[in-house]
This record gives structure tokens, C-alpha cells and sequence, in this order.
């Protein structure tokens, strides 16, 4: 992905710097060397990533070993905000979670997520599995609990799951038109509407994000007036993490859910998550059926 995105940035900073260099400003001037700088880096730090995880797979720095632990946890503790303390009886697992958007700790990442929320099933026998990602670094690969349970079924959508795949479509639209929107002003702003502007930032920007608002529409669309079918996911919940990742303008909450297939799935995006659900509890997940036949789109998260 971050190969892809700096690509097209910086093939957007070049198509800039050749039209439009001499028509812009020089704060414009300083946007396009941006889009090239910005580009350039990401292509560049995604290939040397590629090489790297490559490189690990086939020669792990650690080793390829795992270490499993099995007991009934009597309860947890989060290690200043950052890794999680299991507490066994007799004997504790210091370990990170590695969640879908937080990834691992340092030194992978220039950040670390810090955890403001972690609860699980207590006083139950739970497998636990683990591998050193660096010395001193441990992270969760695997963990049963013997409580848990998980069923999956499929049935046709009805109006209202109709109408939450549209909302969806709707909002991932919106996106695509404000960043559109912005790119397109700023440019033309700065260039005082000069014609040659005009026509490169709307071939770059807006017939683009047109284009993609188009295909999100009828791909909803077409879902919408589809015999759509969900799964319906029976389950219960046998942890719950809540993250945040600090930022400059605006720090970024996500929300997850272990559900007895042991797998953890993010939440943070659904409108009906409810802070009561917690670690014991029976609930019901309501996904869209894509044509691959993959989960798609978050519906709905109720109790059972």
C-alpha cells in the first residue's frame, strides 16, 4: 500500500512540476517539491521493507520458535500502557498485541500505541502462545480459550442492512470529494486561475475522484439491489483492547474485540459498538457477504 500511494504522489508532483511549475506560486512550488519528496520516500522506505520481511521470513533473526504456556488465568495487566502482563497461576507472560492497525512495538514502527483498555475472560484454563520479535520484545501469535465458542451462519439483508451498506458507500464517497476538492483550490488559488492549472489539477484531481465516487456508488448499489446476503457471527467475546496512536492534530482510537474463533476484529468503525460489551459476554456481528465470498462490511454489533 505503500508502495502504491507513493507512487501516485509522486507521479502527480511530476505531472505538476512539468505543466504547471512556472504558472504557481512559490508556496505551490514548495506543495509540488512535497509531492515529489513525499512520493519518493514512501517508494523508497516500502521497497527496502519488502526486501527486509523478505529477508526475515527466509532467515529469521530469532529463530522460528514459539513458546506456549497453558493455565487458568486469574487475571491481566497492562505495563505502562504498552504490553500486556498475564497472570497465571504461578507464574506471569509479559507480551505486546499486535492488533491489525497498531502493528508491532519499537523498533518496527517510529511509535508505540499506547493501550488505554484491555480486559479478558478470567478464572478459565487459556493456551497462550508467543514468539520473541527482538530481545526482550515478546508478541502474542495465538491464544485459546476454553470457554470459547464461534458459529457462522448466512441469511438474506433486509431493508436496514440495505440502507447501512448505502451509508457506508456514502461516507467512503465523501472522502475521496474532500481530498479532491482541497488538492483542486489549493492549487488553483495559489496559480491566481491560471488556464494550464486548471486543466491539469482537474485531470489529476477531480475527473479521478469522480470516477472512484462513480464506482463506490454502484458497487452499493448494485449490493443494495442484489439479493444481498450477511454472516451472521455467534460468539463470544473473550477479550477486549482499545488503542490509541498518538498524533500531532489528532490522536487515532481503535476498538477490538477478541471473538471465540481467537481471532481479534476491529470495531471502531461500528456505530452500534457499545462500551458494555466486555470479555464474558455473547454477541452477534452482522457482516456483509462480498461476491469473493469475504467479509465485507461491518452492519451491526449487538448482544445475544
Amino acid at each position: 500500500m505503500a508502495f502504491i500511494v507513493g507512487a501516485i504522489i509522486a507521479l502527480i508532483g511530476t505531472i505538476l512540476l512539468i505543466f504547471v511549475w512556472d504558472q504557481v506560486a512559490l508556496f505551490a512550488r514548495f506543495a509540488i517539491a512535497g509531492f515529489l519528496i513525499i512520493g519518493s520516500l514512501a517508494v523508497r522506505a516500502a521497497i527496502k521493507k519488502y526486501f527486509k520481511n523478505k529477508t526475515e521470513e527466509e532467515h529469521p533473526s530469532h529463530g522460528q520458535m514459539k513458546q506456549v504456556y497453558s493455565g487458568v488465568l486469574s487475571h491481566t495487566e497492562v505495563i505502562k500502557q504498552e504490553y500486556v502482563r498475564y497472570h497465571f497461576n504461578g507464574f506471569t507472560v509479559d507480551a505486546w498485541i499486535a492488533a491489525p492497525n497498531t502493528g508491532h512495538p519499537k523498533p518496527h514502527f517510529s511509535y508505540v500505541p499506547i493501550t488505554e483498555q484491555f480486559a479478558t475472560m478470567t478464572n478459565v484454563h487459556v493456551t497462550l502462545s508467543v514468539t520473541q520479535l527482538e530481545p526482550g520484545i515478546n508478541v502474542v501469535i495465538g491464544i485459546h480459550y476454553d470457554q470459547q465458542y464461534y458459529t457462522e451462519s448466512q441469511q438474506p439483508m433486509d431493508v436496514e442492512d440495505k440502507k447501512k451498506l448505502l451509508k457506508s458507500g456514502r461516507n467512503s464517497a465523501g472522502c475521496f470529494i474532500y481530498g479532491a476538492a482541497f488538492c483542486f483550490i489549493l492549487f488553483n488559488v495559489v496559480s491566481k486561475f491560471n488556464f494550464n492549472t486548471f486543466l491539469v489539477t482537474l485531470v489529476l484531481f477531480v475527473i479521478p475522484a469522480l470516477f472512484c465516487i462513480r464506482h463506490l456508488y454502484r458497487t452499493a448499489g448494485k449490493n443494495v439491489q442484489a439479493d444481498g446476503y450477511k454472516f451472521i457471527i455467534k460468539t463470544i467475546i473473550t477479550e477486549k483492547l482499545n488503542q490509541r496512536i498518538p498524533s500531532s492534530d489528532n490522536d487515532r482510537h481503535y476498538h477490538y474485540l477478541r471473538l471465540g474463533s481467537g481471532w481479534l476484529t476491529e470495531v471502531t468503525g461500528a456505530k452500534s459498538y457499545k462500551s458494555k460489551c466486555n470479555p464474558g459476554d455473547e454477541i452477534v456481528l452482522e457482516y456483509e457477504v462480498r461476491k469473493s465470498g469475504g467479509k465485507g462490511t461491518l452492519l451491526e454489533i449487538r448482544n445475544a
